[in-house]
């Protein structure tokens, strides 16, 4: 069982395709191959956070078509009665766990400047800003775990994995803050 953490796949919505200048002809496309690489990533037996903006309508149709144990946190176009109605395991504003060695995590929609232990080296994973912060602005160990970000790091549209995010944000600066 591995932990995976994704974003802003926004299925069904046509205008992604131009905002984020995804290279797909069509949404039907789009949407199949982010089920493509969800799949080709993610097992039935793993954990998946997806961080919001799942999808611009309904969620079952999708939803049931995805491997792994699935948690959302809402995002800005996430319909709470689709949500609610489909099946995640969880459905959640914001979410803070300890993962099996240990280490904090602090997930949300928004990109957070501060967060429960940022500066004793805990990890904030957020989406909506679809890779577009993570360009110039390094902030502490967070990190925008939206699809277009992962395309922008890697080529594909595929979530990120949990020891590949340590990797990527363990040497960064901690936070100085003492609040």
């Amino acid at each position: 069982m591995t932990i995976y953490f994704t974003s802003d796949t926004h299925f069904n919505h046509k205008r992604i395709l131009e905002y984020c200048d995804r290279p797909f002809d069509t949404v039907s496309d789009m949407n199949e191959a982010l089920i493509k690489e969800w799949n080709n990533t993610v097992t039935d037996e793993d954990i998946i956070y997806h961080l919001g903006d799942f999808t611009f309508k309904e969620h079952v149709s999708f939803l049931s078509r995805l491997n792994g144990q699935k948690h959302l946190i809402l995002g800005n176009h996430d319909v709470r009665k689709h949500a609610f109605n489909a099946d995640w395991l969880s459905v959640q504003d914001i979410l803070q766990f300890t993962d099996p060695e240990g280490d904090v995590f602090v997930l949300c929609h928004y990109p957070m400047r501060v967060w429960n232990r940022s500066s004793k080296g805990s990890y904030h994973l957020y989406g909506h800003s679809h890779g577009d912060l993570d360009k110039s602005i390094k902030w502490g160990r967070s990190m925008d775990v939206g699809v277009d970000n992962a395309y922008r790091l890697f080529g594909e549209y595929r979530p990120f994995e949990i020891s590949q995010i340590k990797s990527l944000l363990h040497d960064r600066d901690l936070l100085n803050h003492h609040f």
